[in-house]
């Protein structure tokens, strides 16, 4: 992270003309002459000089020039009196505007000059400064190298002469000109002998300067968080000393390092309190400085209207003071707006007027710039072949300078051109050399934009998975950096998201057509600043919505661990690398490293290279890994084996076992007679859309969900549908692959009436194979458990924090179904817990004493792609995790007929990365012995959740003999036809705030049926044993 010096160094004009004042109040100036006739001329040079500096201090072009022309004639006159001192400071004076002008040959010849003059006026104080001003002038102008010899030769001036104050300024300057070519090591030195000087001098100014090039020194070591604590006891030792102009400075150092990290809040913060301080010393080029970083933060956060009138301000304050290297960042800067504003000509057109004066005042970083961005405005504009040829100009401008990694963007926007040109996977290793560099340098910014675009390349080359990982990546990038953004209030919170809204669409899509519709809606999730119900759901909701994270799956924690182990292996041999290249660069022309640095500098460019190729054969077998695809002949052969059994689980029991591949759709029809293969012409990816787009309808009760439901009715049943008629089916057993697992079977419409209303719906899983063929045990005991108070816990084995609603529900479902000492209007016997008697303890207690149904209505967080932070919520506030109900030997539910789950999400899962099942907490419910469970497929609501189980249960007990799939038909059925009634609101049609409809029909709700809507009924999953 680099940074320009603002009031340090030749920066500010009216700074060191201060520091030209200050230095000329001190015995070294030169003394009036001892003639009386030449007084007069000595007194007119003198006000000339003053009224110079009082020009220079006004800022403006004109009285530059004016200053200028005062200087020069002072010179003249001093130079006619032999007062070599003061032809020096009246030169040096003249030098400072030419190069505020961006006069930088006419600059350059004073500062000669006035070295010369200072030699000749055998003063050492006076030819230490000369040669100060002159080595800084041309650090600034990028020649480094003679400016380290001028810097030196002053150092040793003014050590020489006792003048410790000047050599501290010199060694900071040097430090500076180490820190221009990258050679941190020795800038580091040199500022800390500046410092050590001033702390002996007790100089608190000085020292407060020298710790502010210290950050500079440990930003560019990499150091950044070191970096930041320099700048902040900067900042505070130049309010002790009342220094406007370094607490200017240094709040602007304190923003951009805030920037860098993504803390936009704090950034904007501290600039606008240099700003503010700025104002209040009418510092031009500092208000410029601080308008400049402003309008850059909110271009970074998507406020493009506030970026332009801050960078407007920018530009009119550069061109105001005649500071021409300002002015062409300025313009710089105002083309990436409208860059970003899709406003391409006028982009165009402030890019090629900031290079000409780029190149005036040898701005070899921001040229650089200037063509990595002319290079993204052709790929904008369709043209790669520009593109590319304006980004290898600026991959070869910025491979010169020192920063290691600075050609990171230019990289980055050369694999877009790659990619266009259908070249993935050098697309991909370009790109990714950039992202290494900005994962190391901390560029929170560059990395999501590099993840981001690599997202977008393995999605072109048809990598689904491959794309899904890096997309994961940049959205949780995003995430943290929008957890920062939230607090610049809602206009920022908004521009933002706006902004980066197309890279989450862009993943929850990839995961959709991958199958993964639970990690699509966490994404989706995301993007929701507020969820506002008139209903209680039970799920968990976080405190801050913004600390949510798309987890990752264990093959992508595997991947990702292998390319940090990496990344680290590259960074260690690099930093060291790039030390001894640094002062390899430092030495004279003609010199070598010492023997044993040059071995080593060998060795590792060896290392280095070797390092890159494994960095680059993991890349090609990443993307090979990601493109497999899974394999299922086992399990498509295990559940045809099912046919032995159909008969003798009664009549109209038939199986299903569907297959989603990636050209179209089958589904084996198997009866005790015959099996049937049915199929649709359809892609695995649309077939995913279309069932998400089937969930969402299903989720919203103002959306009708019959349109989308009879599409799919077509594509999944209609192929078999004669045949299920045929073999008189009642009963059917479902296999279902991929995202079909998510998909509300019962609601689907075959154009008369849904799919649940004529038949039974039951999911079978190869956890609950081994139990269909057992006999159902109809002596019922039910251990009833809930929570009905709200909650607040920290995730398990995290910080974040997640908030549960009350559910008022809860105890009324529970006195319904279970029938104890609390309540005998109960229609099975057992017992109940309810809220602190619902614990860890109690629950493991409870489940030894073999209860026969176990019914749990709570919260339950779902964590797709990681369910290791799957958890219950219990009755006393604490997780009872997934691990734990695999894992512990205490929580079985061995001779469990039924376990209902009424809570959210519970009979949600997904595959892991060679398509095999992985456990929602339903399947683990089987895998510990539950021959049967009831579950759901998304966050239900509270009210009619209640109400769906007690009339379950009540068909269930008052017909022992009725089979629990027929129980829940008979249940959804009654919802659909108004016999369950809503209590909460009158009798009245709910009123939910759910997602906005699309191009679905309103669904009209009937107010004598008011849970008729799918939403209410259809969530409810029957896996196992159905009988």
């Amino acid at each position: 992270m680099r940074r320009t010096r603002i009031g340090f160094g030749i920066h500010n004009c009216c700074f060191f003309l201060t520091i030209l004042a200050l230095w000329l109040v001190v015995p070294a100036f030169g003394q009036a002459p001892s003639q009386p006739g030449l007084l007069p001329d000595y007194i007119a040079a003198e006000t000339l000089f003053k009224r110079a500096q009082s020009l220079a201090h006004d800022g403006s072009p004109q009285a530059k020039r004016e200053a200028i022309n005062a200087f020069k004639s002072a010179a003249d006159i001093y130079r006619r009196l032999q007062s070599k001192s003061d032809e020096t400071f009246a030169l040096i004076g003249e030098g400072l505007n030419h190069r505020d002008l961006g006069e930088n040959e006419s600059a350059l010849e004073c500062f000669e000059q006035a070295s010369i003059a200072a030699t000749a006026s055998g003063d050492a104080r006076t030819e230490g400064r000369a040669l100060y001003f002159l080595g800084d002038f041309l650090t600034n102008r990028g020649n480094n190298r003679k400016a380290i010899g001028y810097l030196e030769k002053a150092i040793a001036v003014l050590r020489q002469s006792g003048y410790s104050g000047q050599e501290a300024d010199a060694l900071e300057s040097l430090g500076w000109t180490y820190i221009r070519i990258g050679n941190y090591d020795t800038a580091k030195k040199c500022i800390e002998r500046s410092l050590e000087i001033r702390r002996k001098a007790d100089d608190k100014g000085g020292i407060a300067t020298s710790t502010n090039f210290l950050g500079q020194v440990y930003d560019g070591l990499g150091e950044y968080q070191k970096a930041l604590e320099y700048y902040q006891q900067a900042l505070a030792g130049f309010e002790q000393v009342k220094d406007k102009y370094g607490e200017s400075a240094a709040l602007n150092s304190i923003g951009e390092s805030y920037s860098q990290f993504g803390r936009y809040e704090s950034a904007l913060e501290y600039f606008k309190r240099s700003l503010a301080i700025a104002r209040s010393l009418d510092d031009a080029n500092a208000q410029a400085a601080a308008f400049n970083n402003i309008g850059r933060l909110y271009k970074d956060i998507g406020q493009l209207k506030e970026a332009l009138e801050s960078q407007s301000q920018a530009l009119a304050l550069r061109r105001q003071v005649g500071d021409r290297s300002g002015e062409a960042v300025a313009l710089l800067n105002l083309g990436t707006i409208h860059h970003d504003s899709g406003e391409l000509k006028q982009a165009r057109e402030y890019y090629l007027a900031a290079m000409p004066l780029l190149r005036q005042v040898d701005d070899r970083d921001n040229e650089a710039i200037a063509l990595n961005n002319l290079g993204k405005l052709f790929i904008d504009l369709n043209d790669c072949e520009a593109a590319t040829t304006y980004l290898n100009q600026a991959i070869n401008e910025y491979r010169k300078l020192p920063t290691r990694g600075a050609d990171a963007y230019a990289l980055k926007n050369l694999g877009i051109c790659q990619s266009v040109a259908g070249k993935f996977d050098l697309a991909i290793e370009t790109i990714f050399q950039s992202l290494v560099s900005m994962r190391l340098s901390k560029d929170a910014k560059g990395e999501v934009m590099a993840l981001d675009q690599l997202r977008s390349v393995a999605a072109q080359k048809q990598n689904r998975r491959l794309a899904i990982l890096f997309g994961k990546q940049a959205v949780n990038k995003y995430q943290e950096i929008r957890s920062s953004v939230n607090r610049l209030g809602k206009p920022a919170r908004d521009a933002y998201l706006n902004k980066i809204r197309a890279s989450y669409t862009a993943l929850a899509e990839l995961l959709i057509a991958d199958g993964r519709l639970p990690e699509a809606r966490a994404v989706i999730a995301m993007l929701k600043e507020e969820e506002v119900f008139d209903y209680v759901s039970r799920d968990a909701t976080e405190v801050d919505a913004l600390s949510r994270r798309s987890d990752l799956r264990d093959d992508e924690k595997q991947a990702l661990a292998k390319y940090d182990d990496l990344v680290l292996k590259i960074a260690a041999l690099g930093g060291e690398f790039a030390k001894l290249q640094q002062t390899k660069n430092a030495l004279p022309d003609g010199q070598e490293l010492p023997e044993n640095d040059r071995k080593r500098f060998e060795e590792l460019a060896d290392q280095l290279a070797k390092a890159n190729t494994v960095f680059q054969v993991f890349l090609r077998n990443l993307s090979e890994e990601y493109a497999r695809k899974p394999t299922i002949v086992a399990e498509i052969q295990e559940n045809i084996g099912l046919q032995t059994d159909l008969s003798s689980w009664g009549t109209g029991v038939v199986a299903l076992y569907t297959v989603a591949s990636e050209e179209r759709y089958r589904v084996i029809l198997t009866t005790p007679e015959v099996q049937v293969d049915g199929k649709s012409e359809i892609k695995a990816a649309e077939l995913n859309k279309k069932i998400a787009a089937f969930r969402a309808a299903v989720q919203d009760p103002h959306v009708d969900p019959r349109p989308l439901g009879k599409e799919l009715y077509d594509i999944l049943v209609k192929p078999i549908e004669k045949h299920l008629e045929d073999s008189h089916a009642k009963t059917l057993l479902w296999s279902l692959d991929g995202s079909l697992r998510y998909l509300p079977l019962a609601a689907l419409w075959d154009g008369k009436e849904y799919f649940g209303q004529k038949y039974q719906n039951v999911l079978i899983t190869l956890a609950s194979r081994t139990r269909l063929s057992e006999e159902p045990n109809r002596d019922w005991r039910i251990l009833g458990l809930g929570v009905t108070a709200a909650k607040q816990l920290a995730e398990p084995d995290g910080t974040r924090m997640m908030s549960f609603s009350a559910l008022p529900s809860v105890r009324k479902e529970l006195s319904s179904i279970v029938n104890d000492e609390r309540s005998v209007g109960g229609v099975i016997s057992g017992k109940t817990l309810i809220d602190q008697e619902f614990n860890e303890r109690s629950l493991k207690d409870r489940l030894a004493q073999r209860f026969k149904v176990v019914h749990i209505a709570s919260h339950f967080s779902f964590r797709p792609g990681d369910m290791t932070k799957s958890f219950l919520l219990l009755g006393d506030g604490t997780a009872l995790t997934m691990d734990k109900f695999k894992t512990s030997p205490q929580l079985k539910f061995s001779g469990v007929e039924l376990l209902t789950l009424s809570a959210c999400d519970t009979a949600s899962g997904e595959t892991d990365a060679n398509g095999k099942e992985v456990e929602s907490f339903a399947v683990i419910a089987q895998q510990n012995g539950a021959k049967a469970v009831l579950a759901t497929l998304w966050p239900v609501a509270d009210e009619s959740t209640a109400a769906f189980m007690a009339e379950f249960y009540r068909i269930k007990t008052k017909s022992p003999e009725m089979t629990k799939a027929e129980a829940i038909r008979l249940t959804q059925k009654e919802m659909i036809d108004g016999k369950i009634k809503a209590t909460g609101q009158n009798g009245s049609c709910r009123s939910d705030n759910f997602v906005t409809p699309g191009k679905q029909n309103d669904f009209k709700c009937d107010p004598n049926a008011p849970f008729s809507h799918p939403y209410f009924w259809s969530p409810f999953v029957l896996i196992g044993n159905w009988r």
